[in-house]
C-alpha cells in the first residue's frame, strides 16, 4: 500500500517516540486502556502482556494473529490488542446485523484514524461530509459520462509513464501505476487543466502517505497528548503545507469557473471540481481551501484504492502469465461485439477479467479487515452479547478470504474462481463480482459504508489491464517469484520496490 520507506520510518520512528514518551505514557497507559467498559467476549491475547502483545503481534504480524484467532473461535466474536486498544473481531454472520444500523449508533472508524483534525486542518471533520456525497452519489451518478474521458486519459497516459521498450525492461509497478492512476483518476477529478501538472501529480500521490503516517504516529500517543504531539510529526507539516498548495492550485482555476459561468452559452465541466462546488452550502462556495484538501481526500480514496490493486494485478499477470492469453481473447471478442472502443456497458462483458481482478483481491488484500466500526451506543448482538459504546469492531477480511470451507484451496490463486462461480448456475450469473459485497466477500466494506467509488474503480482498473496488454507483454525476472506484499497493522501493500519486466508487443 505504501513504499517500504514508509514502513522503515514507522519502525524508527516508533522506537524513538516510545524511548522519549515511556515515562509520560507508562502512568495514563492503564488508565487509556482500562478507563472504558469491555464487552464480555474473549480476547486472544495475555493481558498482562497486552502492551507487548500488540506491539509484536498486532504492529508485524497480525495477519497470523487475526488467522489464529480466526480459527481458534472460528464463528465467535474474539478480541485483540492493537494500537487503538481492544477490538473485536466479528465473524461474517455477524455482519448482516449490523452493517445498516445508523451512524449515531455505530460509525465509521476512517475519519477517526486519518486524524483529519490534524491532518486535514484548517478545514473541520464536517466539511468531510460533501466529500462523501461527491463520492457517493455524484461519481457514480456521472460515470457513462466520464468513462470515455478516463479511456482518452489511459491512451495519453501510457506513451507517457512507460518506457519505450522493443525489448524486455524492467519497471517498477507500483511507481509505475501510481502516476498513472494519478494522471486517470486526476482527469475525472480536477479536469484536464490539472491532472498533468507535476506538482498536483506530486502533491495527490504524497498527500495519502503523510496523512497515514500522521495519523499512525499521532495514534502511538493517548488522546489528550496528540495536540501537542502533532507539533513533533513532521509529515503533520507536510499535510498542511500540501493542503496550502492543493488551494493555491485550485483557486485560479474556480475562480476562472466563477467568471466564466456568468456567460451565456456557458457548459459547466464534468468533473469532480463541480460536483463538489454544486454540494457545499452557498457561503462555503468560496471556501478554496476547502475545495483544494476535498480533491485531495477524493483522490486519496480513489488513487488508494485503484493504484494498489492496480499493482498486485500486475504482479499476479506477471506470476501467472497463463492467464494473460485468456484474458487478451475475451476482450478481443468483447471489441468485436462492441467496436474498438470500449463503452462502459462493455465491461460487463469481461468476466473473465473481473474474476482475475477479484481473485486479486481476495489472495491480496488492500486490508487485513474491513467493516471497521465503533460503537457509540450499546450494540447488542443477534446472540444477546453486548458490545458497550467506545467498542472498536472489524471482521477479518483476509482470515474469511482464505477459510476453505467458504473457498476451497483458500491459499492457492485461481483466477477464474469467481469466473466458474458465475457460470454455474442462472442464479449465480450476477454474483461473485469484483463489485460484489457480501458476508464473505467484504473488501469493500459493507452496509452504509461500504466503498461506493468500488464501480468507478472496477471499470478504470479494466481499461487499464486491457491497455497494458494490448500493448505490452509482462513477466516476471527470470528465476524470481512473485514479490510478498508488506504488512503493517492491518495494512497489505504490494512491495513498492518490485519489478516486472515489459516489451511492447508487435503491431
Amino acid at each position: 500500500m505504501l513504499p517500504q520507506v514508509i514502513f522503515q520510518d514507522i519502525y524508527l520512528t516508533s522506537f524513538i517516540s516510545t524511548l522519549i514518551i515511556f515515562f509520560v505514557v507508562s502512568w495514563v497507559f492503564f488508565f487509556y486502556f482500562s478507563g472504558k467498559p469491555e464487552p464480555d467476549i474473549p480476547l486472544y491475547a495475555d493481558r498482562d502482556n497486552a502492551f507487548f502483545s500488540f506491539n509484536k503481534r498486532w504492529m508485524f504480524d497480525s495477519a497470523n494473529l487475526l488467522r489464529e484467532g480466526y480459527y481458534k473461535f472460528y464463528d465467535k466474536p474474539f478480541g485483540v490488542w492493537t494500537s487503538q486498544g481492544e477490538q473485536v473481531s466479528l465473524p461474517p454472520k455477524y455482519v448482516d446485523g449490523l452493517k445498516m444500523l445508523p451512524d449515531h449508533t455505530l460509525t465509521s472508524q476512517l475519519r477517526d484514524f486519518m486524524q483529519v483534525a490534524y491532518t486535514m486542518a484548517p478545514v473541520g471533520p464536517e466539511m468531510l461530509d460533501y466529500v462523501d456525497a461527491v463520492i457517493s452519489s455524484d461519481l457514480n451518478r456521472n460515470l457513462a459520462k466520464v468513462f470515455p474521458n478516463i479511456q482518452g486519459e489511459i491512451d495519453a497516459a501510457f506513451p507517457a509513464e512507460l518506457p519505450v521498450c522493443q525489448d524486455w525492461t524492467p519497471i517498477t509497478a507500483y511507481g509505475t501505476v501510481l502516476r498513472l492512476i494519478c494522471r486517470i483518476s486526476g482527469r475525472m477529478s480536477v479536469g484536464p487543466s490539472l491532472n498533468r501538472n507535476e506538482e498536483w501529480i506530486d502533491i495527490s500521490s504524497e498527500w495519502t502517505r503523510n496523512v497515514f503516517l500522521s495519523a499512525v504516529k499521532l495514534k502511538m500517543l493517548p488522546a489528550f497528548l496528540r495536540p501537542i504531539g502533532s507539533y513533533f510529526i513532521p509529515e503533520i507539516k507536510k499535510c498542511r503545507h500540501q493542503n496550502i498548495r492543493a488551494r493555491e492550485l485550485l483557486q485560479p482555476i474556480i475562480q476562472k469557473r466563477e467568471q466564466e459561468e456568468l456567460l451565456p452559452g456557458y457548459e459547466k465541466p464534468n468533473d469532480a471540481i463541480e460536483w463538489l462546488r454544486d454540494v457545499v452550502p452557498d457561503e462555503d462556495r468560496k471556501n478554496y481551501t476547502f475545495f483544494g484538501i476535498g480533491q485531495l481526500a477524493i483522490g486519496a480514496l480513489s488513487i488508494h484504492t485503484v493504484s494498489h490493486l492496480t499493482t498486485n494485478v500486475v504482479l499476479n499477470l506477471a506470476a501467472y502469465p497463463e492467464y494473460v492469453s485468456i484474458l487478451r481473447e475475451e476482450y478481443e471478442s468483447v471489441k468485436k461485439e462492441y467496436g474498438e472502443e470500449f463503452m462502459l456497458e462493455s465491461m460487463e462483458k469481461l468476466k473473465k477479467m473481473d474474476s482475475f481482478l477479484n481473485e486479486t483481491l481476495r489472495c491480496n488484500n488492500l486490508s487485513l479487515v474491513s467493516f471497521q466500526r465503533k460503537a457509540l451506543r450499546p450494540v447488542t448482538l443477534y446472540d444477546g452479547t453486548i458490545l458497550p459504546a467506545g467498542t472498536l469492531i472489524f471482521a477479518p477480511a483476509n482470515a474469511i478470504s482464505t477459510d476453505n470451507s467458504i473457498f476451497p484451496d483458500g491459499d492457492t490463486f485461481d483466477g477464474l474462481r469467481f469466473y466458474k462461480l458465475r457460470e454455474s448456475s442462472p442464479q449465480a450469473k450476477n454474483k461473485h463480482q469484483l463489485t460484489s459485497i457480501n458476508s464473505t466477500q467484504l473488501h469493500f466494506g459493507a452496509g452504509r459504508h461500504a466503498c461506493p467509488g468500488r464501480w468507478y474503480a472496477s471499470a478504470e482498473i479494466k481499461l487499464i489491464i486491457v491497455s497494458l496488454l494490448s500493448k505490452y507483454d509482462i513477466k516476471l525476472k527470470e528465476g524470481e517469484k512473485r514479490p510478498e506484499s508488506i504488512k503493517f497493522q492491518h495494512r497489505n501493500a504490494p512491495d513498492p520496490k518490485a519489478q516486472v519486466l515489459i516489451r511492447e508487443r508487435p503491431l
